[in-house]
């Protein structure tokens, strides 16, 4: 199966509009971690920054939350 560029277009448009979700929660409140979600939101939120490709921005912000909450022992090592 092949993908069009119109399809590809509208995926990237759909990552970098999912992606402005948690850029919000984590410029409000840094990154949440497993305390008041559980593990499974947490790792659905850290994939959703990983895919906003076109924003370096929000990957970065994601990657210092999550250092950050591991430093605090609220993140856990991928497997």
């Amino acid at each position: 199966m092949r993908i069009t560029r119109a399809e590809l277009d509208a995926m990237r448009h759909m990552d970098h509009i999912n992606g402005q979700v948690p850029h919000r929660i984590m410029a409000a409140h840094g990154w949440r971690g497993r305390t008041p979600a559980d593990e499974e939101a947490a790792q659905a939120a850290w994939f959703i920054a990983l895919r906003t490709d076109g924003a370096r921005g929000i990957q970065r912000m994601a990657l210092g939350a999550v250092a950050a909450a591991a430093g605090r022992s609220d993140a856990t090592r991928a497997p």
